[in-house]
């Protein structure tokens, strides 16, 4: 699988290695911080690269194996950025507010919920827009994504509950206890969470190029049986 390209250059460039201060630091988070620079913590270089080309990896792995990822963000700000990568790579997402229950209840969520969505129970109610952001899923997620740790909580502990990997731009202040595959970086910038979305949104659509190419070869050579 196309492993995508990922230099320090392009995160310095973006403000990815600049952390909080010092003073509001997390225990669960010293592991990748390389030092401190004008009393703001720096995440160390080569750890940054290299579990964000892991963890590029594993969503490309999933794509590859049509799976889904969650993408959730309760930050009204990125919405517009949550909307213009949904564009592209078509995945589920939850916007402003976390439903509780909604990954331990998934089936009757989508049994239930998804046929009433679909006759138009659901207009001018707040549940509108919650299903259509979630229309696409047909099965429970294969992984959640969040841009921010410690404001999805919610969501990360019902994702732990149901065993769902967990992909996470984690600052210097974030709880990664719970985080499978955690991106060290600045999750305050707009610079840096527009740069992390760019670079997951090729991750999914390189892992989905792969998949198609085998399900391809895969159907050629059984067609001419």
């Amino acid at each position: 699988m196309k492993i995508i390209k990922l230099k320090f250059s392009q995160l310095v460039y973006n403000s990815v290695h600049i952390g909080h201060p010092l003073s509001q630091s997390s225990n669960f988070s010293t592991w990748y911080i390389h030092g401190v620079r004008y009393s703001n913590l720096l995440i160390s270089p080569s750890k940054m690269v290299f579990f964000w080309k892991k963890a590029c990896l594993g969503l490309s792995y999933l794509s590859s194996k049509f799976g889904s990822v969650l993408f959730v963000n309760l930050d009204p700000a990125l919405n517009y950025l949550l909307h213009r990568m949904n564009n592209v790579i078509q995945q589920p997402m939850i916007l402003n507010k976390w439903r509780g229950g909604l990954l331990t209840n998934w089936k009757f969520v989508f049994l239930r919920k998804i046929p009433d969505f679909k006759k138009g129970i659901f207009i001018n109610t707040w549940s509108q827009e919650f299903m259509q952001n979630l229309r696409g899923a047909t099965r429970l997620p294969s992984a959640v994504f969040t841009f921010n740790v410690n404001g999805n909580l919610l969501a990360v502990k019902e994702a732990r509950t149901v065993n769902l990997p967990i992909f996470s731009l984690s600052d210097s202040t974030s709880d990664t206890s719970n985080i499978l595959y955690p991106l060290p970086g600045n999750d305050d910038a707009v610079s840096s969470i527009t740069f992390c979305s760019v670079t997951v949104s090729k991750a999914i659509l390189v892992g989905r190029l792969a998949g198609m190419s085998k399900y391809m070869r895969y159907k050629k050579i059984h067609s001419t049986f």
